[in-house]
């Protein structure tokens, strides 16, 4: 069973979690209706021009592999469905959201390489939802634009994290912060009605050894999406060992793991890396 921490509410009282956008509210209810209605989702993303023109943006990327350039709301919408649709568009807006204010571009271009690496991964193993894996790798780090925009040192903060042996790097935010960017991460997930597997994700993605440990089925799909982004994030970092900033990875603790996991081998994890190194050359 998952044991969540407790979080302090008067400590979270001074952050400010960005507000979903009407536009990601309207298709967020029209997609979870008994009957959603595609025209009025469509509708609904059209008439924000900065999130349809994200949302095209996405969707013609190579992740997606559409043979031709899609041009309209209409057309993406009906090519990727309702499910798929409502999870873009909340990503494109979660995005936008958190990098209003500050330059990010590292950030994002770091996650969304994660996030590629992710999705393209879980298409290729068992039981692994890639939207989600996708969403996941954009967001595991979701509160670390908050403490950035709340905390002047916190940059300082993050390269520490990067450099230290100390696990998980989460314990160096809360013993300044009384809060860490995992917990505000799972904060903002909930407020913006990510799934419940996707927030408990985020929330233990720099503790997950206890969860690997103890894989009861109900717990399955938090499993399984951990294990991929742990496994996307060590290729990622083998890829790009010369610009990384932190010096290692946790795959000597959880890759043993996560191969037994996904009843791979050694040699899998070379192939997949070579898979991988050559997709990413597409983006």
């Amino acid at each position: 069973m998952l044991i969540r921490p407790e979080i302090n509410s008067e400590v979270l009282k001074n952050f400010i979690i960005p507000p979903r956008p009407e536009a990601l509210v309207a298709v967020s209810q029209e997609a979870r209706s008994n009957d959603p209605d595609l025209s009025v989702i469509v509708k609904a993303i059209s008439g924000d021009v900065s999130l349809s023109g994200a949302l095209l943006q996405v969707v013609n990327s190579p992740f997606y592999g559409l043979r031709s350039k899609v041009s309209s709301v209409q057309q993406a919408a009906g090519l990727l469905g309702i499910n798929k649709i409502d999870k873009l568009v909340t990503s494109v807006s979660l995005r936008s959201q958190l990098g209003s204010e500050m330059d990010l571009g590292r950030f994002w271009d770091s996650a969304t390489e994660i996030a590629n690496l992710s999705g393209l991964l879980a298409a290729k193993l068992v039981g692994v939802d890639n939207d989600e894996a996708y969403m996941l790798g954009l967001f595991h780090d979701c509160g670390i634009p908050v403490l950035m925009q709340h905390f002047s040192d916190y940059k300082e903060t993050l390269k520490e994290c990067n450099d230290t042996d100390i696990r998980p790097v989460t314990n160096i935010e809360f013993a300044k912060y009384e809060v860490h960017h995992a917990l505000l991460g799972y904060k903002l997930a909930k407020d913006w009605f990510l799934s419940e597997t996707m927030c408990d994700a985020i929330l233990f993605h720099h503790d997950c050894l206890s969860i690997f440990q103890d894989s009861m089925d109900r717990e399955g799909p938090v499993i399984s999406l951990l294990a991929v982004l742990k496994l996307a994030e060590q290729i990622s970092f083998e890829i790009r060992r010369e610009l990384r900033a932190d010096s290692h990875t946790d795959w000597d603790i959880y890759g043993p793991i996560i191969i037994n996991y996904f009843g791979l081998t050694a040699a899998d994890i070379e192939e997949m890396k070579d898979d991988m190194k050559e997709k990413l050359e597409l983006f």
